[in-house]
C-alpha cells in the first residue's frame, strides 16, 4: 500500500474523528472524477471519501502554516494590520489552490509510475511465456511460472491470474480482470 507523502495525521484516526465531514469531502471529490480509480492504482485501503477529508484537512492545515509563517515575515516587516489581513487572506488562497492541486493530483501520479513500470516488465514476462509456451509448456504452467519470477508487479499480477484460475474463472475473465486492475 503506498502512503501519501504529506499526510502527518493519522488516517484512519483522522477520518473516524471527523467522519461527520464525510459527505462534506465527497463534494471536493467531484471536481476529480478519476479518484477512485487512482487510488485503486495506487493501492490505497481509503475511499474517495476519506482521502478527500484527509486531502482536505492537509490542505487547509498547510495553508494556515504558511499564512502564519508570511504573517509573522509582513509583521516583523512593521507592515499595517490591514496589509497583513489582504496578505494573508491572499496567500491562503493562492497556497490552497496549489495544496489541492498537488494533494488530489498525487494518487494519479503513482498510478502512473505504477502502470509505467508494469509495462517495462511487462515485455520480458511475454517474452518468457512465448519461449515457454513454443517449448511445450502449458501456458497455466508458464503463467504459474511468470507468477514466481521476479518481475516487480507483472508477477504480482500474473499470482492473482492463476489465484482467479485456481478458483474456476474462465481464462478469458480472468485476464479482462487482470486488465482491468493494471490500466
Amino acid at each position: 500500500m503506498q502512503r501519501v507523502p504529506f499526510l502527518f495525521l493519522p488516517e484512519k484516526k483522522t477520518v473516524h474523528l471527523f467522519r461527520f465531514f464525510l459527505g462534506a469531502s465527497s463534494f471536493f471529490s467531484t471536481y476529480v472524477p478519476d479518484l477512485k480509480h487512482d487510488l485503486e492504482e495506487m493501492d490505497s485501503s481509503l475511499k474517495v471519501e476519506e482521502y478527500s477529508l484527509l486531502a482536505f484537512l492537509h490542505i487547509f492545515l498547510y495553508s494556515v502554516l504558511f499564512v502564519a509563517l508570511f504573517s509573522a515575515l509582513l509583521y516583523s516587516q512593521q507592515k499595517t494590520s490591514l496589509e497583513i489581513i489582504e496578505y494573508s487572506t491572499l496567500i491562503f488562497f493562492v497556497f490552497f489552490f496549489l495544496f489541492s492541486f498537488v494533494f488530489y493530483r498525487y494518487p494519479h501520479i503513482i498510478g502512473g509510475k505504477k502502470a509505467e513500470e508494469f509495462d517495462r516488465s511487462l515485455l520480458f514476462a511475454l517474452k518468457d511465456i512465448s519461449l515457454q509456451v513454443s517449448s511445450g509448456v502449458s501456458l497455466f504452467n508458464a503463467f504459474v511460472r511468470v507468477s514466481q519470477e521476479d518481475y516487480g508487479l507483472v508477477s504480482k499480477e500474473f499470482t492473482l491470474l492463476v489465484q482467479d484460475l485456481h478458483r474456476g474463472l474462465a481464462l478469458d475473465k480472468a485476464l479482462e480482470h487482470m486488465a482491468k486492475r493494471t490500466r
